[in-house]
């Protein structure tokens, strides 16, 4: 059994098996008094992901590029926050969502799950240029240990 390849691998960043996507809004999160004629004309909406954001992901997604994406597209104002497996479309509503501001959300996504694909690549490849320096290092140890004689 190859004990290094599984050390190094063990200390290896998870990797996500999907790309991250929006799966719906938590209406049981929307403000209580919306439709009403003292509901916020904002507020925060909260997305279901459909999983757990991996950290550089979350970098990317509440990088301030991403609010000068939003702004350059028309959407003014709107920030976006992660919560466990929940993103925060803070500053927006239902209506700004359904005019637009889903679909580019949902390209963002994309574009952050094709990011952090590239980056989980270069990870792998990394990993794996890794373990087989350290199977040469440990073999020339070995070689180098098993040239030794303790003879008079």
């Amino acid at each position: 059994m190859d004990t290094t390849r599984e050390s190094v691998t063990e200390r290896a960043p998870r990797l996500p098996e999907q790309a991250i996507a929006l799966n719906a809004i938590v209406a049981s999160a929307l403000p209580w008094n919306l439709g009403t004629a003292r509901g916020p004309s904002k507020y925060t909406v909260m997305v279901a992901l459909s999983r757990r954001a991996e950290p550089y992901e979350i970098d990317l997604i509440q990088d301030p590029s991403t609010v000068r994406r939003l702004r350059d597209a028309g959407y003014e104002g709107v920030n976006l926050a992660i919560a466990g497996r929940r993103l925060l479309v803070e500053h927006t509503n239902l209506e700004q969502l359904r005019a637009g501001l889903a679909g580019e959300l949902a390209r963002l996504f994309r574009d952050v799950s094709i990011a952090s694909l590239a980056q989980h690549s270069q990870r792998r490849s990394e990993l794996e240029a890794m373990v087989l320096l350290e199977r040469d290092r440990r073999e020339a140890v070995e070689a180098l240990a098993a040239g030794v004689r303790f003879t008079c």
